[in-house]
């Protein structure tokens, strides 16, 4: 069977050598601090024809806001659930801004105005990592609810996101054939939407301070 060409071929360019630019570190902020900074992406990507598709959704970002405003508050004179409650939400919405920030940083393509166009600050500039190696045990499991599969592979030393692709149409030895799907913080991730009852094709690679990393294998399964 043919893997499912239900997907939009992507723009992005695959050598994402410019990772460095975009400031995702939020070491430092309280719950308002994380808060105020997603408050500023919100309002640069808004109505942005340089993000037409962003990832995470800016839905999804203002539903993280909202969620932590209301744990914010809840957390006023609250008990300690209050307060671990807010703190899961601050988790939440940072990983919202670190996997944004790793999308801006493909569609700048190294152009800092864009960057600081998105509400985003730019990074200090680091020592290269080096290069690094390719996930190994990616495994894509169907999962029971309808056009869901479920990814995961072993952590890569040195990859602060990974980016997952899915093949378009066509061969699998082809580059423009392949789009990118997702942009997940850890070494795991859903994907959803996709055609049930088919199988789907894809591969991982992580993105650090040096770079993108090479490709893992392919993984394959069938949708639910």
């Amino acid at each position: 069977m043919q893997p499912s060409n239900s997907f939009p071929r992507t723009n992005l360019r695959t050598n994402f050598t410019i990772m460095r630019l975009v400031k995702t570190d939020l070491r430092g902020l309280n719950s308002v601090g994380v808060l105020s900074k997603a408050g500023m992406v919100l309002h640069g990507m808004t109505d942005n024809p340089n993000f037409p598709s962003p990832m995470p959704t800016l839905a999804q970002l203002e539903d993280g806001m909202q969620e932590l405003q209301v744990a914010i508050t809840n957390a006023t004179g609250g008990g300690r659930l209050a307060h671990a409650l807010k703190d899961t939400a601050t988790t939440k919405l940072s990983n919202l801004l670190k996997i944004m920030g790793a999308y801006v940083s493909a569609v700048a393509e190294g152009d800092e105005t864009i960057v600081l166009g998105a509400g985003f600050e730019l990074r200090h500039r680091s020592t290269r990592i080096g290069t690094l190696e390719r996930p190994t045990g990616v495994r894509a499991s169907t999962f029971s609810k309808p056009g869901q599969i479920a990814l995961k592979w072993k952590p890569v030393r040195g990859a602060r996101v990974y980016e997952v692709y899915t093949l378009v149409s066509g061969s699998e030895t082809e580059e423009e054939n392949w789009g990118l799907i997702a942009v997940s913080s850890s070494s795991r991730c859903m994907i959803e939407g996709l055609e049930s009852c088919r199988y789907h094709c894809f591969r991982v690679c992580g993105v650090g301070a040096a770079g993108k990393g090479p490709f893992s294998q392919l993984a394959r399964a069938i949708a639910g």
